[in-house]
């Protein structure tokens, strides 16, 4: 309580412009919130307010158990749409999932990807194999890359470059849940297809969660493509950032319970070197490669 009552005393005191949403920092919790101070007519009841929803906090932690082992994607939205604020408390939103999960490298495995015009893949399954380091790299984000919503391309660099065995992804394993998570505030209008790039990686055995924030109507018809079947357990729409963490707990326990799909396709290895040709000369001869399955499903 002590340290909740620094707390609000500092917003409150740095809080000048009314008409603003502010957030504010749990140094309990380390989670974040908005707090609407329209209407507040003086920074006690500012103070009140905060103080009010840091307790809350303290007092209904995050608290859901997973699965041994899980292999976790995030991909976020990072356009010029989503402000400074709504990042961070996106963000927010990412730290206090990671924090439900048994993060290691035997147990839940983090990646995570931002993206707005360009994509900027943060870290794969095999950067970070405690939990400290996670939320460390989450906390670390940069409020960038900004402009477009390329979610196209993010979701192609999921597929070519995170699960893959050589960014730690278990993928092929066939007892490890797979599950993407999605947050965006707006239709893809740059790059790839998204609902195209959406089919590769469900097809892979990955469960994609889709959450929109404020969408159009068109926003919301993509996110329900992209997302697994049925939308009505994968998909949530929301209509502001804050929002999330009304669903935190419902987000956390669906990708804690998620599903291993049997469905996936096979893994390769690499290709022998050619043999010999059978003839010394003319059209007729023949060379031969092999390569191995790995993985495939029984």
């Amino acid at each position: 309580p002590d340290d909740a009552e620094i707390t609000a005393k500092r917003v409150a005191r740095d809080l000048e412009e009314w008409e603003y949403y502010k957030s504010f920092d749990s140094e309990d919790t380390g989670t974040f919130e908005t707090v609407n101070v329209a209407g507040m007519v003086d920074t006690k009841a500012v103070a009140d307010e905060v103080l009010a929803r840091v307790r809350r906090n303290e007092n209904h932690p995050t608290s859901t158990t997973c699965q041994p082992k899980m292999d976790l994607v995030f991909v976020l939205d990072g356009s010029s749409s989503v402000s400074m604020l709504n990042f961070k408390t996106m963000k927010s939103f990412v730290l206090d999932m990671t924090r439900a999960m048994d993060v290691s490298e035997t147990g839940t495995r983090v990646a995570l990807v931002m993206y707005g015009t360009m994509v900027d893949v943060r870290f794969r399954f095999n950067t970070h194999f405690d939990k400290d380091s996670v939320l460390a790299a989450i906390a670390a984000l940069p409020e960038t890359p900004l402009g477009l919503t390329n979610t196209g391309d993010a979701l192609f660099a999921v597929s070519s470059t995170i699960l893959i065995p050589s960014a730690g992804s278990r993928l092929y394993d066939l007892v490890t849940p797979q599950v993407l998570i999605l947050l965006t505030d707006g239709m893809a209008n740059i790059g790839r297809t998204p609902e195209a790039e959406a089919d590769v990686i469900r097809s892979m055995g990955v469960d994609i969660i889709s959450i929109g924030i404020d969408l159009s109507a068109s926003g919301i018809g993509q996110l329900n493509a992209i997302a697994t079947d049925p939308d009505s357990e994968h998909v949530f729409f929301l209509t502001n950032f804050a929002e999330l963490r009304d669903i935190l707990t419902n987000i956390t326990t669906l990708a804690c319970n998620a599903n291993i799909n049997i469905t996936r396709p096979p893994a390769w290895g690499a290709w022998s070197q050619w043999s010999s040709c059978t003839t010394s000369c003319g059209p007729t001869g023949t060379r031969v490669r092999a390569r191995t399955c790995v993985s495939a499903n029984p």
